[in-house]
Parts: structure tokens; C-alpha cells; sequence
């Protein structure tokens, strides 16, 4: 039997999408000149031995076939069933002709798997026990090599790449690999694919979970850190023994950049020494940046009405409308960006919301209802009735209550939406974020304190003014609506307990 296929095996986060988006690019084009293609989606799809080219040559490329990220990770091992997991090409092997397989230093190979399997495949952040396992590991890309090595009978070209020898140019490591002049005809883009989350993206994300002990670790550093400085040292030095070892096999080809120029690229840095761990609330204030979050009907449309944006900006505050929210302020902003905001009774948020909406914002706006808000008004004239409806006997009302809950404005946006969670609201704290957390009935006692910390000692009309939004907003509801609202609304109750409690430790304490 003819080999005529080029294996690509990875491995993962070494620029295997850069490699696979070529050949998509190229796909019509390799294969009028007789080369047969299998890689994801489409070698995801089928068994892992189904690639029959039907062309004079053939290229295979998927990472997965040696194993997953989530394994490494798990097991601290890198690629640790290399060798079962071979094994499901049994029926490919007499026919490839060309083993190929990339490296990269292992601190950046497990920070990318890492991070990429937590945002995208829901991973847990690994704790510093399964660090430190990773860190001691002595499995090498030597040994996964060598593992894969041994499947493979002799005469079979093997080649491995440095991940920085040629990153950006799967055309040209093809070329070089391939020696097919079919090769050279093709076109190539050079655009970075599939990249690792940065480290706000990925403090976002685990915020969103409620992972706030990893958020508290990632935030402990400026930059994206996950190996404290003895394990990089030793994951550097098995990286550096490895690309020894590996250049000194016979029968593979090594392909990088000069051995003196990777030591120089790669040594760790010193770190500075600290005299201990930065306490929360202690990074530069000064250049930090303020984010308002406004919480609709609390007062946070007269705070924004007191001085421009143009003014917030000149003084480092980003006022914000009501698309922003604690955790798209950690991926706009950076988790060290500072938070400000009013919260408020959910019953007295609840009929201000449901009355400001009625009349279309008025006076302050005049914003017209939505079609979801003309629909929820046509069932329901007034607060009470809608809170009653939501555990009420009437199937119909009760579904209309629940859709004008998720349709009237401010009520779908309710401190959850800003806020996600008690967690959330207390991790900022620990962490020292919070400036302002006012009750909006607080606001007015409070405000020399609030326009202080804003550093907006020029604004001196808030008493009296802070909230025009609470015209109706004591209306009196029933029982039966305060306990459904209770019920249905049980987050949002946890959440105003725990702002409370946030604000009286920040000393924005409750008017007696």
C-alpha cells in the first residue's frame, strides 16, 4: 500500500487552527492538484481511521487524535495515552508517510490549555496543588515524542516544529515538511486563530460562574499568571532539556530557531520582591479608574445629570448606561477598575419601575414602549395586580405576569442583571472595588461623602434631588403581591440584603 499521508498530530495550542484555516483556504485548490484533506469539523465527524485519499497525497491534521487538553490537565501529564490513543489509526498506519508534531515551552502550553478550556469548556481553574503537580512533572515533550515515535514503523519522516520557528506560516512549514511544489501555488493569510483569553476575558468568565476564589487569584497579579516563580523555573528547565534531547534524535527532523536564541527568548524573568501581598484597596487610586454603575431607578439618573461624561472622563469615571454590569466592567475595564453604584428595595424599585415604564419614562424621558412592554400594559394597570398574577390561579395571567416581568424594562434589568449575585457584590468588596454602594433613600444623607470620593466637590444640588423616580413609588401592595414578589424575585432580595450590609461597612450606614 502506497503512504502518501502527512499526519499532523498538534499538538494542541501550538497553531494547529492557523494550520487547518490554510488548508480550508486551499481546499478546493489541493485538491485539483491531488491531495485529499481530512481535518475538523469534518475529522470530528468520522472515525478516527476513515481518511482514504483517493489522490496522490493526502494531509491529516487533527490534535485530538493523541489526546485532549482536559486530560493533560487532569492527569498533570502531558498526553499521558499517546500511545492508546494511536492506536484507533491502526488501519492508517502503512499508509502515512509523514509524522508531523509542534512543541511550545511548557509555562505558555499550559497556561493556553488552560485558559482555553476554561472559557470555552466550562473547566474549573486548576488550584495550586494541580499546579504544582504540573510543575513537577518530569513528562516532557521527549517522551510524548518518543511515545509517538515507536507507533510507527521505520522509513516513516518524522518532523517536529518549535513553536516559534515559522508560527505565523503554515504554508511555508508545509513546504518545508512536504516538499511538494504543489504547495507553493497556494495562498495564505496571516491572521492570528483561535487565541487564548486574555486574563480579563477570563476573569469575566469565571466571575459569571460565581468562581470568585479564582477571580481573587487571577487578581493578584497585573498580568496573566498562573505558575508561581519556582514552578516556571523548573517548567523552563524541563522545556530547555527537551529541546536539547530532541535535537540529538537521528530520526527526527527538529525544526526551530537557534538553541542560544530560545534560552534568551525564554529564560524567566526576575520578578520583584514585594515586602508581602498587595492588601485589596491598596493598588494606585489615583490612576484607577471609576465605574458608575446605573442601576435603573435609584438615583443614578441625577448623579449623570450633574456633570457631563466629558467632565466624568477628565476625572477617571466612566458613567455608564444601562448595558454595563459587574462583569462586563471586568473585560471593558480590567478587574482593578473601581465600582460605584445605588441600589434599592426591590418592592419600592419594583412599582417605581413598573409606574416610570407606564408613563413611558416621563418626564424625565420619553422613551416609547417596546412591543413586549404595549403587550405586558394591556394585562396589567397597576403593580399590584402584576405581582399578584405571578403564583396566581389563572394560568393566562400567570404567564403574562412572568413575560411582563422579563419585557417591562427596568424590570427585566434588575440588580441581578448589574450585579449577578451576593458572591459577586461581596468578592468586589473583599477585593476592596466598591467606592459607593448607597441605598437610594441614603442618598441625600450621604452625598457630600459621594460627590468626595467622585472627586465632584463643585456639585452641591443634590439634597433634595437625588431621585425623581419615586413618584408612586409608595403605592401599597398586598400580602399576596409582597410574597410572590419575595418568591419570584428571591436573588434579587439576597442581593439588596448583602448591598446593605456592603454599604454599612463602607459607612454609607442606614438613615435611623
Amino acid at each position: 500500500m502506497k503512504r502518501n499521508i502527512v499526519l499532523h498530530l498538534g499538538a494542541h495550542r501550538t497553531g494547529t487552527t492557523g494550520l487547518q484555516t490554510y488548508l480550508h483556504k486551499n481546499d478546493r485548490k489541493l485538491k485539483e492538484g491531488g491531495c485529499d484533506l481530512l481535518y475538523p469539523p469534518k475529522s470530528r465527524e468520522v472515525a478516527f481511521n476513515y481518511f482514504d485519499p483517493k489522490g496522490e497525497l493526502g494531509i491529516y491534521s487533527d490534535e485530538n487524535i493523541v489526546g485532549y487538553m482536559e486530560e493533560n490537565i487532569a492527569s498533570a501529564k502531558l498526553y499521558p495515552d499517546a500511545v492508546g490513543k494511536l492506536r484507533r489509526l491502526e488501519d492508517l498506519i502503512d499508509r502515512i508517510h509523514t509524522v508531523y508534531f509542534s512543541i511550545r515551552n511548557h509555562e505558555d502550553y499550559w497556561k493556553s490549555s488552560i485558559s482555553y478550556c476554561v472559557q470555552k469548556n466550562g473547566l474549573k481553574l486548576p488550584d495550586d496543588e494541580q499546579l504544582d503537580k504540573i510543575a513537577e512533572s518530569e513528562r516532557g515533550w521527549l517522551e510524548v515524542i518518543k511515545d509517538i515515535r515507536k507507533l510507527f514503523p521505520d522509513g516513516v519522516n518524522f518532523h517536529v516544529r518549535e513553536f516559534n520557528w515559522k508560527t505565523d506560516n503554515p504554508k511555508q512549514q508545509l513546504i518545508a515538511i512536504c516538499k511538494w511544489p504543489l504547495l507553493k501555488e497556494t495562498t495564505l493569510e496571516r491572521k492570528k486563530h483561535n487565541p487564548s483569553a486574555d486574563r480579563d476575558t477570563l476573569i469575566r468568565t469565571l466571575s459569571e460562574r460565581g468562581a470568585h476564589d479564582a477571580v481573587t487569584r487571577l487578581t493578584a497579579h497585573d498580568s496573566f499568571e498562573l505558575f508561581s516563580p519556582t514552578q516556571k523555573q523548573k517548567l523552563f528547565d524541563l522545556y530547555m532539556s527537551d529541546i536539547d534531547r530532541i535535537s540529538e534524535l537521528s530520526d527526527v527532523q527538529f525544526h526551530s530557531d537557534a538553541t542560544s536564541k530560545l534560552r534568551e527568548d525564554l529564560t524567566p524573568r526576575q520578578e520583584k520582591k514585594t515586602s508581602g501581598k498587595v492588601k485589596a484597596g491598596e493598588k494606585a487610586a489615583a490612576t484607577q479608574l471609576v465605574c458608575f454603575l446605573h442601576i435603573g431607578k435609584t438615583g443614578g439618573t441625577f448623579l449623570k445629570s450633574q456633570f457631563s461624561s466629558k467632565e466624568a472622563r477628565a476625572r477617571n469615571i466612566i458613567l455608564s448606561g444601562h448595558n454595563m454590569t459587574l462583569h462586563k466592567s471586568l473585560e471593558a475595564y480590567g478587574p482593578q477598575r473601581r465600582l460605584a453604584f445605588f441600589f434599592r428595595d426591590p418592592e419600592e424599585r419594583f412599582v417605581s419601575s413598573f409606574y416610570s415604564r407606564l408613563r413611558q419614562g416621563r418626564p424625565t424621558h420619553d422613551v416609547n414602549w417596546t412591543a413586549g412592554e404595549a403587550a405586558a400594559y394591556s394585562f396589567f394597570g397597576d403593580p399590584n395586580s402584576l405581582a399578584e398574577a405571578l403564583y396566581g390561579q389563572d394560568e393566562r395571567l400567570q404567564s403574562a405576569a412572568r413575560f411582563a416581568f422579563s419585557s417591562i424594562f427596568h424590570l427585566a434589568l434588575s440588580h441581578e442583571h448589574y450585579l449577578a449575585s451576593p458572591q459577586a457584590v461581596e468578592n468586589e468588596e473583599r477585593l476592596g472595588n466598591i467606592l459607593i454602594c448607597c441605598e437610594t433613600k441614603n442618598i441625600d444623607y450621604h452625598w457630600e461623602k459621594i460627590i468626595g470620593i467622585l472627586d465632584a466637590e463643585e456639585i452641591t444640588s443634590g439634597v433634595g434631588r437625588t431621585n425623581n423616580s419615586t413618584s408612586r413609588g409608595n403605592v401599597e401592595l398586598s400580602d399576596i403581591a409582597r410574597s410572590n414578589l419575595a418568591k419570584f424575585w428571591k436573588k434579587e432580595f439576597e442581593i439588596f440584603e448583602t448591598c446593605k450590609k456592603v454599604a454599612n461597612r463602607l459607612g454609607f450606614d442606614r438613615v435611623r
